[in-house]
């Protein structure tokens, strides 16, 4: 058996020339500034860089929570990118990405109480209540 590399292996996402501007009073601030990578199926990335690199920006406009962007972004071959998205898509890409904040302060929220942290995604994406209430009882 061939084992799997990044060349044979199917894309997953890909981030081509991304650009995610703020304008201030008297100045632009490119806080993205054409980013281009991909992730291959069944590998891990990290994005690293300095404080204020523009790494938190990166994941929050390929996650859409910054719109007004340039650059394509395709999850699963599928294009994510750009002002007209059918919420078909946007459903997709939002069961099969999603950010997770390095400070569990920002995480979690801390009045809620474990089931109700664990329960909010799947309710969210239309898992069955009772196949819920099955995973989290025997939890």
């Amino acid at each position: 058996m061939k084992a799997k590399t990044q060349e044979n292996s199917k894309k997953i996402l890909e981030i081509s020339n991304l650009k995610k501007y703020f304008l201030n009073k008297n100045s632009v601030n490119k806080a993205v500034d054409n980013v281009s990578f991909s992730v291959s199926e069944g590998e891990i990335v990290g994005l690293i860089g300095e404080s204020g690199s523009g790494k938190t920006s990166v994941a929050r406009t390929i996650t859409r929570f910054y719109e007004n962007y340039n650059g394509f972004v395709t999850l699963d071959s599928k294009i994510i990118s750009g002002n007209k998205i059918s919420k078909k898509r946007l459903k997709h890409m939002r069961r099969n990405m999603q950010m997770i904040f390095q400070d569990p302060m920002a995480s979690v929220n801390g009045q809620n109480n474990v089931y109700s942290i664990l329960k909010e995604p799947l309710v969210v994406n239309g898992v069955i209540q009772e196949k819920v209430k099955r995973v989290l009882k025997s939890w």
